[in-house]
Parts: C-alpha cells; structure tokens; sequence
C-alpha cells in the first residue's frame, strides 16, 4: 500500500537542473542564480499526481493508493501576501486537482482519504469565539 500527502503548492527549484527541493533551501546552501520559487498550477498538480499513479502503477499494479491533502497549514511563504491567504490557495490548487484526478476512471485501485477536510470540519466551531452569531447544525 502507498500513501500519498500532497501538502503545498509552493516550490522551491534548482534551476539548472530543474529538480524541486523538499523544503526551502537552507541560507548556507541559498544560490539566488540557481535556487528559485514558484508556485505550482492545479493543473500542474494533477500532471504530477497522475505521474506519480502511473509510476507506481508500472512496479506495483496491484497496489493500493491513498491519497490525502495534509491539513497542516503554510506558516509562512515567500509570496507577497498572508500566509493565510497563501495557505488557503494552497491548498485549493491541491484538492482542486484531487478532484479532477479523482473524477478520471484511470484511477483504478486508488483511493482519497479526507484528512483534511476531517480536520476543517472537526475544528469549524472552535475557530469562532463563544457569543458567536455562529451556530453549527452540524
């Protein structure tokens, strides 16, 4: 069985070689001539999804996949706006593509599991302060 957590859609790059840094790179390491950030597209998103399906469909044909969207939001980025508005684009573009990815019938044998939506919708009520016009129905 493979798990999958797509978490940003921020990326840092090498630009000669064009491979993506699992993380911002480190100050000591930072080369601005090389070392560049962007933010990936949904549609990006999806190609690397379907990417990743058909290359563990090509060893493992018959294993499972779950895909999640981690809940843990950006602290921080590199864009010109709020982490916060950042975070939620985010992770927009990331469903956004699990849907389409999920919507496609070559997704045999994988599965999404709703971490994040989970965690949103388990935490809704806490994020309003008590004397709230809120109410939850749920």
């Amino acid at each position: 069985m493979f798990i999958i957590t797509f978490g940003l859609s921020e990326i840092w790059y090498d630009e000669t070689t064009g491979e993506v840094f699992w993380r911002a790179v480190p100050t000591e390491n930072f080369d601005a001539t090389r070392h560049k950030f962007r933010v990936a597209t949904q549609a990006e998103n999806l190609r690397t999804m379907q990417a990743i399906y058909s290359l563990i469909r090509k060893h493992r044909p018959d294993a499972p996949i779950v895909f999640t969207l981690s809940p843990v939001p950006l602290t921080a980025t590199f864009r010109p706006i709020s982490a916060v508005v950042a975070s939620a684009a985010s992770k927009a573009s990331l469903r956004g593509a699990l849907d389409e990815f999920f919507a496609d019938s070559m997704a045999h044998g994988a599965f999404y599991f709703p971490s994040y939506e989970l965690y949103w919708s388990a935490s809704k009520t806490a994020s309003w302060k008590t004397g709230s016009t809120f109410t939850s129905t749920s």
